[in-house]
């Protein structure tokens, strides 16, 4: 998958599936760019992790780790990228 902006483009490969695994860039956009950011997976599965910190935020009564605002721009993210794929055309994560 890969999400390009104005100045940097994320790169993420093998991080889609159910494991933990992948590797996540991000790289200049210009051409000849170098990788500015590299980020590999720490083997943990993701979705254990998400919900032992919900757990923890309840039984501690504290703030889970993301808030509702956080889960909203994710979403919103998503959908820009369908919305993008569908139409062919640059969805701006702002306007969705």
């Amino acid at each position: 998958m890969e999400i390009n902006g104005a100045e940097r483009t994320l790169v993420a490969q093998g991080v889609l599936g159910q494991t933990p695994s992948g590797v996540l860039r991000v790289v200049e956009t210009y051409e000849g760019a170098q990788e500015y950011l590299r980020i590999e997976s720490d083997c943990r599965n993701m979705y254990q992790e998400e919900i032992e910190a919900f757990a923890r935020a309840i039984i501690n009564d504290t703030d889970p780790p993301m808030d509702g605002e956080e889960g909203v721009w994710s979403q919103r993210v998503v959908e820009a990228v369908y919305q993008s794929a569908e139409t062919g055309k640059l969805v701006r994560v702002a306007d969705v």
